[in-house]
C-alpha cells in the first residue's frame, strides 16, 4: 500500500475564487473547523490561510449553521475583495 499526498477539498467557487479546507498536517484527512485557504497546495500554517471567525461579517451572521455561516462570511469577504485565489491573505484580526 502506497500513501500519496491528495490535495485539500475544495469548500467553495464564487465568482472564480476557490477556496479550500485545510488540515492540521499532511497525514490528516479530517478538515480544521474555522480554517480554511485561498490555495489548494498551501502547506499547513502558510500566508494562504485564515481563520473564517477572523472575517468581519463571521460575527453577524447568528441563527444560522456553522457551515452557512462560514459560507456567507467567506463568500462577503470576496465580494469586498480580502480573498482571492492563489492570494495571500491580509485580515485586520480586530474587525
Amino acid at each position: 500500500m502506497s500513501l500519496s499526498w491528495v490535495g485539500p477539498e475544495k469548500f467553495l467557487l464564487y465568482h472564480g475564487v476557490s477556496i479550500f479546507h485545510t488540515y492540521k498536517d499532511e497525514f490528516s484527512d479530517i478538515p480544521l473547523e474555522f480554517w480554511y485557504s485561498t490555495s489548494s497546495t498551501a502547506e499547513p500554517g502558510s500566508p494562504y490561510e485564515f481563520d473564517v471567525r477572523d472575517l468581519a461579517d463571521y460575527k453577524l451572521l447568528y441563527g444560522t449553521d456553522e457551515m452557512s455561516k462560514h459560507k456567507k462570511a467567506i463568500k462577503n469577504a470576496i465580494d469586498a475583495g480580502l480573498l482571492k485565489s492563489e492570494t495571500s491573505v491580509m485580515l485586520n484580526k480586530n474587525a
